[in-house]
């Protein structure tokens, strides 16, 4: 009479059902790290972008820095010129 009646039989099924609710939370931690690992790709996509818009705009700003020290450097130069000439002319006259 062993292994006869409902007991035996309700074994496997508890068994399967138990392995099907494993199988179950197996699949949405899965599901859980993939939409995570996703998510931090993403950000890590946003971060890049933003850090190169960032370092355009930082070279930008230099190019500009050095064209307008470049520019005041000439500016400087030809008044350092100018005053020279101004003080060899006054030098001159007071010559003669």
């Amino acid at each position: 009479m062993q292994g006869l009646g409902f007991a035996p039989n309700q074994r496997f099924i508890r068994s399967r059902e138990d392995n099907r609710e494993l199988s179950d939370v197996a699949f949405r931690l899965q599901v859980t790290d993939s939409v995570d690992q996703i998510e931090n790709i993403y950000w890590d996509l946003v971060f890049a972008y933003e850090n190169v818009r960032v370092q355009n705009e930082s070279l930008a700003f230099a190019q500009k820095t050095l064209s307008d020290t470049k520019s005041r450097s000439r500016l400087a130069a030809w008044l350092r010129l100018k005053w020279c000439a101004a003080q060899s002319t006054v030098a001159t006259i007071n010559r003669q």
